[in-house]
C-alpha cells in the first residue's frame, strides 16, 4: 500500500492505526497482478480514503532476456550464425564485441516477434481441429487418415505446450526435484505473484506520494548515487609490518591483463544455460562468438 502508512487517526488519544482494508479474492490477484492501493490525505476525517488502482506504470523498455526453450526451436542456430557472419564492426575489441552482441540480440528479438504469434495461432488451429475430430468421433468412427491426423496434431500440440511451459518455469525461477512436472497453472500464479510483490507502485518524494515514472526514476537515481559518494576526501592509510600481505607474484597476477584464453576458460566452465548479466546473451551464443 502506497501513500500514508496509517489509515486511521484517533484525535482524542493521538493514536494511529492501520484499520482500513480492501478485500479481494484470489482470482482478482491473478487477473490483476499489478493492482495497488494508495492512501490519500484524510484532511478533516478520521479515516484516510483509499484508492484501488488496476493500471500499472510504464517504465519504458524491458531488458532483453533469452529463454532456454528458444535454443530448442528449429532455425535458431542458423539465425545466430548468420548474424555473426553478417556483422561488421570497427574500433576497439571490447566495443566490437559489445556491438556484435547487440546485433545478435536484435536479430533474435525480430525473429521471436515474428514466430511467437505464429505459434499461438497454430495452437488455436490445432485445438479447434482436434475438437472437430472429437465431435465427429462421438457420432461416427474416424477413418485411418483422420486418426493419423489426430495423432500428429496431438504430438505437435504437446511439443508447443512443452516449449511454452519451459518459458513459464524459467520466469518462475523454480527448480523442481521431479522432472516433467507440468503444473502450468501454478507457475502462472507464482510468476504473477512475484511480479506483484516486486512491482513498484510509487514513491514518497518530499512528503508527497508520486506514481509518475519520470519522478520515480529521478528519485531512485538520486538516492542510489548518494550511497556511492565519497565523504572522505582522503582516507587514512594503515602501514604496519604486522598486517598480512600478499606476495609480489600474487600482486602481479591480480593486476595483470586478462587474456582471451582466460575469458574462454571462464565461459566454458559455466553452465550453458546461463547469461553473464542483464543486457547480455546466452552463454551458448557466446561460445559461438568466441569459439
Amino acid at each position: 500500500m502506497g501513500g500514508y502508512i496509517y489509515t486511521y487517526f484517533q484525535q482524542a488519544r493521538a493514536k494511529l492505526s492501520k484499520l482500513d482494508r480492501i478485500l479481494v479474492c484470489h482470482k482478482f490477484l491473478i487477473n490483476f497482478p499489478q493492482a495497488s492501493c494508495t492512501t490519500l490525505p484524510r484532511e478533516q476525517s478520521d479515516h484516510c480514503p483509499i484508492i484501488l488502482e488496476l493500471s500499472s506504470c510504464d517504465f519504458g523498455h524491458v531488458p532483453f532476456k533469452l529463454f532456454n526453450s528458444w535454443l530448442q526451436r528449429p532455425g535458431f542456430n542458423e539465425i545466430v550464425l548468420k548474424a555473426i557472419s553478417e556483422f561488421k564492426g570497427y574500433g576497439a575489441a571490447d566495443s566490437i564485441f559489445l556491438n556484435k552482441l547487440k546485433f545478435i540480440k536484435n536479430r533474435i528479438r525480430g525473429r521471436r516477434a515474428m514466430v511467437l504469434p505464429q505459434e499461438n495461432l497454430e495452437v488455436v488451429k490445432i485445438k479447434r481441429r482436434m475438437a472437430e475430430l472429437d465431435k465427429k468421433a462421438e457420432r461416427n468412427n474416424l477413418n485411418g487418415l483422420e486418426k493419423e491426423e489426430w495423432a500428429m496434431m496431438s504430438s505437435k500440440l504437446t511439443e508447443l505446450e512443452k516449449l511454452a511451459s519451459l518459458d513459464i518455469k524459467q520466469k518462475a525461477r523454480i527448480k523442481w526435484l521431479i522432472d516433467g512436472d507440468e503444473n502450468t497453472r501454478f507457475f502462472h500464479g507464482f510468476v504473477k505473484n512475484r511480479n506483484r510483490i516486486n512491482h513498484m507502485n510509487g514513491l514518497m518524494i518530499n512528503g508527497a506520494w508520486s506514481n509518475q515514472p519520470g519522478e520515480m526514476k529521478a528519485e531512485i537515481f538520486r538516492f542510489s548515487s548518494s550511497k556511492f559518494k565519497e565523504k572522505w576526501k582522503r582516507r587514512p592509510e594503515f602501514r604496519s609490518s604486522k598486517f598480512k600481505t600478499i606476495s609480489a607474484a600474487s600482486k602481479e597476477f591480480l593486476e595483470g591483463d586478462i587474456s582471451i584464453d582466460e575469458v574462454k576458460r571462464a565461459v566454458w566452465n559455466c553452465r550453458n544455460d546461463k547469461a553473464p548479466g542483464t543486457g547480455w546473451v546466452h552463454l551458448q551464443i557466446s561460445e559461438k562468438i568466441l569459439g
